[in-house]
């Protein structure tokens, strides 16, 4: 066994790998990356550098510091898969959290070699710190015990779920379909309001207005939070949303939609297939239409080359009419990363 405070697991979509190496350096120069597996890393970095506070990288999604390393076939005999004192082991990284804060376990096989013994070492390290006196949960723990096994080497860590950047295991948020789905994009949106912890419901809004609405996934997750949504798009939207009586379709491009100077809107939403400076310059029109504080949140749809940096410009440019609040590269978003915003007051 190796105790280790100088490496930390990053993950990150395969396209951003570099990039996200790259956030590690700008805060720690030294930082160098391994890959194991096209979006996973292991990172050695100098110890001098904490990246759980005020650390907000774009394109890293999951982080998790490695506190010890085990050889994998310590962990087998003869017999097949025998744990050893690996759950005490994962026992002692816990030491520092108090046991009325719940716990949960995120183990993944990032080649898939061990998965079968995912289950196994899971569920007899849940027992121990159960025995020890800790409290599980699931759904809505406050630190985490992180395991990844790669090839014949296990990485482990525990941490608190908020300093891994996502609650979820490597950051992949789930979602099911439920029997009224239109698209992929509503997990987008969904994984937007978790991630920056938005809670529609709780905040004073009533209007909403969708850019590039259509087939109606934002939509349907807008009408289903109480709103009254204003669609744009020439296309034609779900048939499952015809006749919503909190739904008005205005079956034209932003751009027009923009001459009709209705308004104002509590949250604006955009997720339309277009350069990305260009849909930033339909937000900046936009802001007038917003009520004061009124949220907005979007997608840039990111070039082919130069990620960061065409990233960055964006921002820049929306600064003119919105303080960012958060930009990230999520699980459900693909070659785009996800901006929340709230208009400045001189907006208009």
């Amino acid at each position: 066994m190796t105790d280790t405070n100088n490496q930390i697991i990053i993950t990150a979509q395969p396209e951003a790998a570099v990039i996200a190496l790259n956030e590690i350096q700008k805060i720690d120069p030294s930082a160098r990356g391994k890959r194991l597996s096209p979006e996973t890393q292991l990172v050695t970095i100098s110890g001098e550098h904490d990246f759980s506070n005020a650390f907000h990288p774009i394109f890293i999604r999951h982080i998790f510091p490695v506190g010890l390393t085990l050889p994998f076939e310590t962990l087998s005999d003869t017999s097949g898969l025998s744990l050893l004192n690996l759950p005490q082991h994962l026992e002692a990284l816990s030491g520092s959290f108090p046991k009325d804060l719940p716990f949960s376990i995120q183990m993944r096989c990032v080649d898939h070699a061990h998965q079968s013994s995912v289950p196994k070492i899971i569920r007899e390290t849940e027992e121990t710190l159960l025995s020890a006196g800790y409290t599980k949960n699931d759904a809505g723990p406050t630190w985490v015990i992180s395991i990844l096994i790669h090839q014949n080497v296990l990485y482990a860590g525990a941490s608190y779920t908020a300093h891994n950047l996502s609650d979820w295991n490597g950051g992949m948020h789930r979602f099911k379909k439920d029997d009224r789905f239109i698209s992929r994009a509503e997990f987008k949106l969904q994984e937007a309001l978790s991630a920056f912890d938005i809670h529609i419901k709780a905040l004073d809004t009533k209007t909403a207005i969708d850019l590039g609405a259509a087939p109606g996934g934002w939509t349907k997750i807008l009408l289903d939070n109480g709103l009254h949504v204003t669609a744009v798009d020439p296309a034609d939207l779900s048939e499952s949303l015809a006749h919503h009586p909190n739904l008005i379709h205005v079956k034209d491009v932003a751009q027009k939609f923009l001459r009709s100077k209705k308004g104002p809107f509590d949250i604006l939403v955009n997720d339309m297939r277009m350069d990305m400076m260009e849909s930033c310059k339909i937000m900046l029109d936009m802001a007038p239409f917003l009520a004061p504080d009124g949220l907005a949140l979007m997608t840039l749809k990111l070039p082919r080359s130069h990620w960061y940096k065409n990233t960055m410009r964006a921002l820049s440019l929306l600064k003119k009419s919105y303080t960012v609040q958060n930009a990230r590269q999520l699980f459900h978003n693909r070659s785009e990363v996800t901006v929340s915003l709230k208009v400045l007051s001189n907006a208009s």
